[in-house]
């Protein structure tokens, strides 16, 4: 058994009793960049950063060897939306998740019976780039996290206010009687 490609739970393999192999593979790498027209009409270019890769092949589905075309291709409309990291043989395919963005069926035979006996599919994905997170400039940011729960170990370590030692209850109530 040899396996060309794997992704989500799909698996293109060559077996005595099965052949689901890749073809046509693509993919390209650009930059991506904002183009901007100042005030003195020169063109200024922004380059930030590269732009998600969108790998795509295809996959012939015949019954004659193995395989079930109709369930094959109608089994990818399920998938289109779906995360998941994408390997190459044994290697894994770059260092981030690849979405499938769409699957195309193409060249459909179908016998006098109308049984499905051949199907091209081709499969789209994006790579999934984590996003930057923004500082923000106001401050709401320390707010929002005071607002957030915490992690058990986070409030064990936690440090009492000076307002709260000199309350005698955790629970802000009854103050400690000062002399007056």
């Amino acid at each position: 058994m040899a396996t060309q490609a794997r992704w989500h739970n799909k698996t293109f393999e060559i077996t005595p009793s099965k052949v689901m192999t890749i073809s046509g593979f693509s993919t390209s790498y650009k930059l991506k960049s904002d183009t901007n027209d100042d005030t003195s009409g020169t063109k200024k270019t922004n380059t930030r950063g590269r732009e998600p890769e969108e790998p795509s092949f295809s996959v012939k589905y015949l019954a004659a060897v193995g395989a079930t075309p109709r369930n094959d291709f109608t089994g990818w409309r399920a998938l289109v939306g779906k995360k998941d990291y994408l390997y190459i043989g044994k290697t894994k395919y770059g260092t981030h998740k690849f979405e499938l963005i769409s699957a195309d069926v193409s060249d459909v035979l179908l016998d006098n019976k109308g049984r499905t006996m051949q199907a091209v599919v081709t499969l789209r994905f994006r790579e999934v780039l984590p996003t930057k997170k923004s500082k923000s400039k106001t401050g709401s940011s320390s707010k929002s996290k005071s607002k957030n729960k915490g992690s058990k170990s986070q409030a064990k370590s936690a440090k009492a206010s000076k307002t709260d030692k000199k309350l005698k209850s955790p629970y802000g109530t009854g103050r400690k009687k000062t002399k007056s």
